[in-house]
């Protein structure tokens, strides 16, 4: 199976599992309804009789934003100091969803229940959680490694020992880009530790990860051309978002649900090509990898 035909088959079988889309949906608005719905209600509350909103509607101001923080900041801060939290309840919520997207993915001829779907996300959560934590911390190790050699070659931000500041900007394009490489075949490395955890029942995260970087090396053109695949896939779908959904916020109030609308169909439609993203790669691993030959 080639990278081409693994996306086409994902492609056809994530839109035969529209509801799983539903379910992935449905829990990550419930999680952004906790944070949205206190913000709207102060906002309805604070600003209902005043003309702040259509200044802000208009672009961003500095001065109408600054004196609705001195106003009402004392009501905002406890809202926005629980962002810690839910971005922690995001990931954790993300990693529960994936243990059910997994086990779904292991069998493509069986209708998808919801039931099979909530007993991997159980199944695999605290595995895929350690796992998930071991990649969050080789991530940061390489985000200060990059930093320093970007801090080295620009000599600590000294201009006196540089031609001028685009010097600054000109490498750190060239390390951001070299960076956001490596992060990128980290993070195909953490799908495929994450499928073979799944497929195998692995019950050591240690040998996911190192059997996943095994099977990435083994096959990096193909692997690598179907992530490219994925990527431009979610591209190609945020431009037509941007494209439709347009700049101009200060609309009439139907131009505003459409937007909002849009929104959800967007958040949907990434629902579906985090499903695509996983099966493609289940195809594109079941095709590699033979379970008598790893211990």
């Amino acid at each position: 199976m080639t990278a081409i035909s693994a996306y086409l088959n994902g492609a056809k079988w994530s839109i035969r599992t529209l509801k799983m889309w539903g379910w992935l949906y449905i829990c990550n608005f419930v999680l952004a309804a906790l944070v949205a719905v206190p913000l709207m209600s102060l906002f309805e509350e604070k600003l209902d009789h005043s003309f702040a909103v259509q200044h802000l509607m208009e672009g961003f101001d500095y001065t109408v934003f600054t004196d609705f923080i001195n106003a009402y900041g004392a009501a905002i801060i406890p809202i926005l100091s629980q962002a810690k939290l839910l971005i922690a309840l995001y990931i954790l919520l993300s990693v529960f969803l994936m243990g059910g997207i997994l086990e779904i993915s292991k069998f493509p001829s069986q209708k998808t229940h919801f039931q099979l779907f909530a007993v991997g996300s159980i199944k695999y959560f605290w595995r895929l959680f350690r796992m998930t934590i071991y990649f969050l911390v080789i991530h940061l190790l390489f985000f200060f490694l990059f930093f320093q050699l970007f801090w080295w070659l620009i000599h600590g931000g000294d201009l006196k020992q540089l031609d001028s500041e685009l010097v600054i900007y000109s490498r750190g394009a060239i390390v951001l880009s070299v960076y956001l490489f490596f992060a990128g075949i980290l993070s195909i490395i953490h799908d495929y530790a994450k499928i073979f955890l799944a497929q195998n029942n692995a019950r050591i995260v240690v040998t996911a990860i190192k059997n996943g970087a095994q099977i990435v090396f083994k096959n990096f053109k193909s692997i690598f051309f179907l992530s490219i695949l994925n990527w431009l896939t979610f591209v190609i779908i945020s431009c037509l978002y941007l494209t439709f959904r347009g700049d101009d916020l200060n609309s009439s109030p139907s131009r505003l649900w459409f937007i909002f609308f849009l929104g959800q169909f967007f958040i949907f439609l990434r629902m579906g090509l985090k499903i695509l993203n996983i099966k493609s790669k289940t195809l594109l691993f079941q095709n590699f990898f033979n379970k008598k030959t790893i211990k």
